[in-house]
């Protein structure tokens, strides 16, 4: 019965010694060590703006967009090179953020990230086809002027047909001579 108390010891005594040591490596409080804090997890993305909003280019022409991520943390950082973009309607883009107009229309440009996305509006406009300017060869005596008109015309989305486009320019006035 003796050799049985004495493992019972032994045993009990190894116990306290192990119990001992933690606190020791724990602190005596017996939680972590402050030096030995768990890392905090890194800020997720919670939203994304994509710049420059409502936009317009001509045809066959090329604008850069750019995605700025904004953190859980409110830290915000540009995310343009790693975001995926997509173009819906009148234009394409590359994977750089680089939109190029097919068409006249609308686009929606969208990048995205993680499971998080923006968008921005694009307008594809109709380029001017035609401009007339009236009286087209007027006869002015010397010293004297002349009123001007100018009327630009936009090709519509329907082949053939035109729309009126107001034109505006700076003034300065030239005398005949």
């Amino acid at each position: 019965m003796k050799a049985w108390t004495t493992r019972a010891r032994t045993c009990q005594a190894a116990a306290v010694c192990i119990v001992f040591g933690f606190l020791v490596a724990c602190g005596s409080s017996g939680g972590p060590k402050s030096s030995d804090s768990p890392i905090s997890p890194p800020p997720m993305l919670v939203s994304i703006s994509v710049t420059p909003l409502g936009a317009s280019i001509p045809p066959q022409t090329t604008l850069q967009f750019r995605a700025t991520g904004t953190y859980s943390d409110r830290s915000t950082q540009d995310i343009t090179a790693g975001a995926t973009w997509r173009a819906t309607g009148a234009a394409t883009i590359n994977s750089a953020g680089l939109a190029t107009g097919v068409s006249p229309g609308d686009a929606t440009i969208t990048a995205a990230q993680d499971a998080t996305s923006g968008t921005a509006s694009l307008t594809i406009t109709n380029p001017i086809v035609s401009i007339v300017v009236t009286p087209s060869s007027p006869s002015v005596p010397a010293e004297t002027t002349v009123q001007f008109a100018a009327s630009g015309w936009r090709r519509r989305s329907r082949p053939g047909r035109r729309s009126r486009l107001p034109l505006h320019w700076m003034e300065s006035p030239v005398i005949a001579s």
